[in-house]
């Protein structure tokens, strides 16, 4: 059965709708993607130690963002237009709680470390004056990036969050690999460009905000039924966020406390990989997201199915075509690279996360259907179940295997498939959509069938490994289009630059 969007291809489903906002937005982004994926290519190799310190220090620092904001930014967005006239006072008012939230934090910390025996041996006790300030930054900015969304303006603040880090780590890493500067001040400029983009966050929102006359007003917030209420939704935030949080940084926290910072270097080489292959499943889920509102709003259950397959095909077809490049050129990428060979023996972990990775890009936007659902409060249980489960089985595969970053790979893999599976199973049960029918499955079998093939073929030299490429995804277009998988021409005369080449 085919069920294809007639006038528009998958890839640009919504796009003619998108603000000048959304598109910088997507451009920021992908900049910023394009500057990590070549800079953990071709630079962070050559130190694998220290690129896996500042892969530990970012990573850690998010995971406790949860804790310190507790919600308070989905609220800055849930109640704008009830407090529209004192925004200001309201994002003061987060900004408080959030750094009294931080001194409470610090001061737990504190007790724990000098109580509980064996914390101080904890890489976290060693880094944490990066780690810390790194949070309170993150925390900030949260709020910031928030509040300046309910003006309209999301590119900006994208380039502080997906461009500046990227940035201020290559900065880092070059000002120590060139011996230009210690591993520590190295790791301290790091942290001041973050500390640079709060400053341009602070800059920018006093510049879009509306400027009022008169003293502050915090007068809603003596309302004890609005606090009820902003407690509650705040809270609601909190745990939907923590256990999402959790279940996607905890690898690369765990990695560098279990195996060390060398190891995190490697394990973030492939992470940054994969990383660029799931980019175009950000987009559909956002493109994809008032569609779903609305067809949920109309009990539209037709169109949800129709367009819950169409995007789940086009992410196993663009994720299977990456994967796939992916693989066939790593044995190349790995001889080119400096300590290629360190990233070469480890090489089952990226082929075990690319498991995880295409199963959570081909199961589609499952959780944007639970979130829009009348059975939205799921998605916090299954997150926080997730988390916990991903911490357990890091562990047990750190703590009582010799498996090393592989085991926290099939971790990893293992956890994102459970998931997917009950949301799978969830989103049947409740509203009988499903992303997959026969035609999935003959894909992905033959997909494995051409990689293993040729991959035989020989790879010493940069011709030979494009044309493996090549021949694999030249192969792979003509099955899918020569039995009926996957209409790849008809989508590609849907491009809008195919459209004015064919009037």
């Amino acid at each position: 059965m085919q069920i294809w969007a007639e006038n528009v291809p998958i890839f640009f489903y919504g796009m003619k709708d998108s603000k000048s906002q959304s598109i910088l937005y997507s451009l920021i982004g992908y900049s910023g993607s394009l500057i990590g994926i070549l800079a953990t290519l071709f630079l962070f190799p050559k130190d694998l130690s220290f690129y896996g310190k500042i892969r530990y220090i970012i990573p850690t620092a998010e995971l406790f963002i949860p804790l310190i904001v507790f919600g308070l930014s989905f609220s800055l967005v849930k109640f704008d237009t009830q407090i529209k006239g004192r925004r200001h006072e309201f994002l003061g008012a987060s900004l408080g709680i959030v750094f009294f939230n931080f001194l409470v934090f610090l001061l737990v910390s504190f007790l724990l470390f000098n109580l509980l025996p064996g914390t101080q041996n904890l890489k976290l006790f060693r880094m944490r004056s990066y780690v810390y300030p790194l949070i309170l930054i993150f925390s900030f900015g949260t709020l910031f990036g928030k509040m300046l969304s309910n003006y309209g303006k999301i590119a900006v603040p994208n380039f502080f969050d997906a461009v500046l880090p990227k940035l201020a780590s290559l900065l880092a890493f070059c000002l120590y690999f060139f011996k230009i500067c210690s591993a520590e001040i190295s790791l301290w400029v790091f942290v001041g460009c973050i500390g640079l983009g709060l400053l341009g966050y602070i800059l920018y929102y006093q510049k879009v905000r509306e400027k009022r006359q008169g003293s502050l007003d915090f007068s809603f917030l003596s309302d004890v039924t609005f606090r009820k209420v902003l407690f509650q939704f705040s809270l609601f935030g909190f745990l939907g966020n923590i256990g999402n949080y959790i279940a996607f940084r905890i690898d690369n926290v765990m990695v560098g406390e279990f195996l060390g910072f060398s190891a995190n270097g490697i394990y973030s080489i492939y992470l940054s990989i994969l990383g660029l292959v799931s980019l175009p499943q950000m987009g559909i889920h956002t493109i994809s997201a008032p569609k779903i509102n609305q067809f949920f709003s109309s009990g539209d259950m037709v169109s949800l199915q129709k367009l819950h397959y169409d995007t789940s095909a086009y992410l196993l077809v663009f994720g299977i075509l990456a994967i796939g490049n992916v693989i066939l050129g790593f044995p190349y990428l790995c001889s080119i690279i400096k300590n290629g060979n360190l990233v070469w023996e480890s090489r089952w972990a990226l082929y075990i996360l690319s498991i995880g990775i295409l199963i959570d890009m081909a199961t589609g936007f499952n959780s944007h259907i639970i979130s829009f659902s009348p059975y939205f409060r799921f998605t916090i249980y299954i997150m926080l179940g997730l988390s916990v489960f991903t911490i357990g089985l890091n562990y047990l595969f750190l703590q009582y295997s010799s498996m090393g970053i592989v085991g926290v790979a099939m971790a990893t893999t293992i956890s994102l498939v459970a998931y997917n599976l009950i949301k799978l199973r969830f989103n049947y049960k409740k509203f009988k959509v499903f992303p997959f029918n026969h035609n999935s499955v003959k894909t992905i079998s033959l997909s494995f069938i051409l990689v293993v093939s040729v991959q035989l073929l020989d790879s010493k030299t940069l011709g030979l490994t494009l044309a493996k490429c090549i021949v694999f995804s030249l192969l792979f277009f003509f099955l899918l289009e020569k039995l009926n998988l996957f209409p790849i021409v008809q989508e590609i005369k849907k491009i809008p630059i195919f459209r004015k080449l064919k009037k």
